[in-house]
This record gives C-alpha cells, structure tokens and sequence, in this order.
C-alpha cells in the first residue's frame, strides 16, 4: 500500500523496466505526472530481513508491492517482483549513490533506483532503494577492504579502538579481511556459515586456505584449483583490475568501510554444474556509509587493499599442497588517510555543535 502526502509539488514519475537494460533505461519507460510532495509507503508492505538497534535496516517489497523512489529530484515507480532491497538510508550513503563523479561505478554497484519513505514505528524513515545482488540459493564472501575501519563520526576511543583491532586481524597487514562468508560442506551436505568473528581469527598465513572455503568448493577441496572454480578466481582477478582501474580515476572518494561481496549458485556447486557455477559468479561493491569525498588523488588504501586481493587470489592458483603459498604484499602510506580522517571528525564534531542548538529549541 502507498499512502500519498498533501499535494504541494509534482513529480516526474517513470516506470522502469527492473533492471533488464542498462542504467539509465531506454526501453518502454512510461512517463507520468505524481501530484504529490511526497510517497509514504507502509511498513506492512515489507517483510524485515535484519535490524541494528531496533531500526529496520533491510525490508524486502511483497510480491505486490509498488515502490516509489526518488532520485536527484525525479520519482519513478518500480515494480520490483522481489528483485529490489531497501535498506536504512545514511546521509553518507545517499550522497554516494547520488553523486554523479560514481557513475563511472555503476557496473560494479547494486543499481540505485533512488530514496523511498516508510513509515515505521520511529517516523518516516529514508530507505535506498536497491537491486537485490542476491542470488535465490547463494554462497557469499563478504571481503571488508581497508586496512583500518575509518569514519567521520568516530570518537577519539572508537579511533584508537580500530587500531586496535586491525592489528589483531589480516586488515592491518593485507587491507582486507573476509567479514562472513558460507560454502558447501560435502562432509555434512549442508551450507556452512562463518560470520565475522571467525574472519577476525584468520592469521595473514592462512588467507589462501580461509578463502579457499568459498573459491574451492569442489568435494574435497582438492588443490590445484580447476575447472569452474580455478575460472571464478581468474575472472574475479579481472574483475578486481578493472575496479582498480576506476577507483584510480576518483579523486577524493574515499571508500571508508567498503565491502567486496562475492557470490555463487549453491544449487549450481551441489549438482557440479560446472556452466552453471561459473556463471553465477557475481562481485558487488558495497556498504558506503562511511564513504566521504576528503582529500586529493585517489583512495590509496583501497587500491592497495585490492591490489592485495588480487595477490591472494593469484596465489591461491599455484596453490598445490595444505601450505599456504606466500604473496606479495602493497602497503599505503596510512598517515595521510589517518590525517584525512582526522580532518573528517574534526569537522563531523563541528556540524554537530552547530546542529546541537536548534536541537534543543526544537
């Protein structure tokens, strides 16, 4: 259900075509004229898929269901079929995908289809409108790339405290650590789940074999990679270079807090489609709620970060035996994104000092 505010502006509204062209679409788009401000949709018409501190922070449409979604000021309808995720809006997020200088990511990003209100139990609440990367049956890597977790709105504690625990991970020494990931266990028959906890446990040592769990899924896991599986890895290779390539032309984006998601058909790796699992492979670019345009030049703890990642799957292609085979390893100058992110918080606690007084009239 879509409740309508009082009218006082119109808006162009455009039904697309749910992502079966490119980004911006050329086919059958319908133009129509909403009459309203704004679009409030209805928490009912959502299942939750997960929740951070009470707020609803993944909602899935129901199969009938209409989202209207805005985008630099323009609305278009999209009638999702279960192919779109909204997710709780950041102010930073929101000016990532509305940013003109990330077109040149839309490739490697979930279409953005633009912001929706809904209506729940804390007011009207921002939600992105999303493609859902998700497969119907998938087996994931989410990769955290930096080789610490920055933000503006950190604490002088919560500065110090990430240090503190990029060292005890693979983030200080590599740029990245893997932050969940599941994969088909043949000795149980059942999908295995390792959350973020078991990735802050892997040693620099071991990275091969950790994210061999997903990248060899063959019955069991015999090295030197083959088939579908040794082309998963050369294609994420490729996948990875062409990013660098990108995230190298960006000046001043800076990718704090970014993840690597990688995916691939469950159903496909228990039947041995070897087609079908090389073709399910799917790399998205994800999480932007610490992402800030601060700086100049591109982000290099992100390209060393990936650059890294790209080592590592390299050298689990000649991996042959249970040792790990050693990899080359890039390292930023991280005083100058430490400087940067310092400049960031500076100026975060002064928009919240002059915020605070309207605040508290209000």
């Amino acid at each position: 259900m879509i409740h309508s505010i009082t009218a006082v502006s119109s808006l162009k509204v455009i039904e697309c075509c749910m992502g079966q062209c490119s980004w911006p679409c050329v086919c059958n788009w319908r133009e129509e004229t909403l009459m309203e401000d704004e679009v409030i949709h209805d928490l009912d018409s959502f299942e939750c898929t997960d929740t951070v501190g009470g707020h609803l922070r993944f909602l899935k449409p129901k199969c009938d269901m209409v989202i209207t979604a805005v985008r630099r000021g323009q609305a278009q309808v999209v009638r999702p079929d279960r192919q779109i995720i909204l997710k709780k809006a950041t102010a930073n997020e929101k000016a990532f995908y509305e940013a003109e200088e990330c077109a040149s990511l839309e490739s490697f990003l979930p279409m953005y289809y633009g912001c929706a209100l809904v209506c729940t139990e804390f007011g009207n609440e921002d939600y992105l409108v999303l493609e859902d990367v998700a497969l119907s049956n998938p087996v994931q890597c989410d990769v955290k790339l930096g080789f610490v977790q920055r933000a503006a709105h950190h604490s002088d504690a919560k500065w110090k405290s990430m240090r503190v625990k990029a060292a005890a991970t693979t983030s200080a020494k590599v740029g990245f650590r893997h932050c969940g990931l599941t994969y088909c266990d043949w000795k149980s028959g059942i999908q295995v789940k390792e959350d973020k906890y078991a990735g802050q446990l892997v040693q620099a040592a071991d990275l091969v074999s950790a994210f061999g769990k997903f990248f060899n899924q063959e019955p069991g896991r015999t090295w030197p990679l083959q088939g579908a599986f040794r082309k998963s890895v050369l294609k994420s290779i490729s996948t990875i270079h062409a990013l660098e390539g990108v995230i190298a032309s960006l000046d001043g984006l800076r990718f704090w807090g970014a993840s690597l998601l990688f995916m691939l058909d469950a159903e496909a790796i228990w039947n041995q489609d070897a087609a079908c699992i090389e073709e399910s492979l799917k790399i998205k670019l994800i999480d932007f709620g610490n992402a800030v345009f601060i700086g100049d030049g591109p982000d290099k703890e992100a390209l060393c970060a990936l650059t890294n990642l790209k080592s590592m799957l390299a050298a689990m292609l000649e991996k042959t035996t249970e040792v790990d085979p050693a990899f080359e390893v890039c390292r930023p100058d991280l005083c100058v994104q430490d400087a940067e992110q310092l400049k960031s918080m500076e100026g975060a606690r002064m928009l919240a000092s002059l915020l605070s007084p309207i605040h508290e009239k209000s």
